[in-house]
């Protein structure tokens, strides 16, 4: 149990720990086989801002900040295993939007927003655990909104506010900028960018609410832009194959689409409003959805049959994943708790 809401859950990759950050500043580390927090735990005080673990659910980072109007220019890792910091927090010289581990966490891709002072938006790389300034910069056109590392390969991408989708190697190499500014009208979206997990496709999620697939070898489109919703998209999430994404919309739908293929894979599944989170299972023929309206629900992706739920919650459900066995659903809810289905 949290003593307030739980606003974001990171998972490692495994499974095998979960890092939940309150709204008083208080960020636990989960043993999810045990349902009991290992017993460590970030001092509170102040509010989380961004969590995020590394591949091997080792480390994680957290930014914070004392008040909603301050500035978030701290970054700290902390051990996973002893929820300790591994150094000091670095100072950096402007907002933190985004930050992303390096595939060895080695490294650390923090983006930064445009200074009051009239510097661009852009993109330093931290060493870990030193936690100092590579010297590496990647100067954006505007604020940075999300930010991948390609999980086997040396490439960064960034998306930014204004629609760019950038692409660097952090190793001196030149910068690729694989498309300019999406062009039109702008819907309701979080603009995003991930990698599939063998690192040869980079999906991007702009602001004019349409998908784009790219090959990383060449910075080529895969196939035409996919249309989500005339709204935007919400969120998205990726199959443990990455042959698979789910993406969530305002409206409460949730559409499937086959990547390999470009285009919808199985029926859309409707919910009465937003979904927070969807995950796939592990066998990847099931999807769980936490939503606004307080329920979690199991969908069977062939059919798009629900199959198990809704299970009821008394607030809104911000995050529900499967254990690895694909036996158990841990939910995290407003109202503080986390729980197992």
């Amino acid at each position: 149990h949290h003593s307030t809401d739980v606003d974001q859950v990171a998972f490692a990759r495994d499974g095998r720990l979960a890092a939940t950050g309150q709204s008083d500043g208080l960020v636990r580390i989960w043993n999810v086989f045990e349902l009991v927090p290992d017993e460590h735990s970030t001092p509170g005080g102040s509010l989380p801002t961004i969590v995020r673990m590394d591949n091997r659910g080792e480390r994680f980072i957290l930014t914070r900040e004392p008040s909603w109007e301050a500035s978030i220019r701290d970054i700290t890792v902390y051990s996973a295993g002893t929820g300790q910091p591994l150094g000091a927090p670095a100072r950096l010289d402007a907002d933190v939007e985004t930050a992303a581990f390096s595939p060895d966490s080695k490294r650390l891709a923090v983006g930064l927003a445009p200074s009051p002072t009239g510097d661009p938006g852009k993109v330093v790389f931290l060493t870990v655990p030193e936690m100092t300034l590579t010297g590496e910069i990647l100067v954006l056109p505007s604020a940075p909104v999300s930010l991948a590392w390609n999980p086997v390969g040396r490439e960064v991408a960034v998306v930014c506010q204004t629609g760019e989708l950038l692409v660097d190697r952090p190793d001196g190499e030149s910068v690729e900028q694989w498309c300019a500014s999406v062009s039109g009208p702008r819907s309701r979206v979080n603009p995003m960018t991930l990698f599939t997990a063998e690192g040869e496709t980079l999906i991007s999620l702009g602001p004019d609410g349409k998908i784009r697939v790219y090959d990383v070898s060449t910075g080529a489109l895969r196939y035409a832009p996919l249309v989500s919703d005339p709204d935007g998209f919400w969120s998205c999430t990726l199959s443990r194959d990455g042959h698979l994404m789910a993406t969530m919309t305002v409206s409460g739908e949730v559409s499937v689409w086959d990547l390999e293929r470009g285009k919808l894979s199985g029926r859309v599944l409707k919910h009465p409003g937003w979904v927070y989170r969807c995950r796939f299972g592990p066998n990847q023929e099931t999807l769980v959805t936490a939503a606004h309206d307080g329920k979690v629900r199991v969908w069977d992706l062939q059919s798009g049959a629900l199959i198990s739920g809704p299970m009821a919650h008394p607030g809104e459900v911000y995050d529900a994943a499967f254990t690895p066995d694909h036996r158990w659903i841990l939910t995290a809810c407003r109202d503080g708790n986390l729980r197992i289905w």
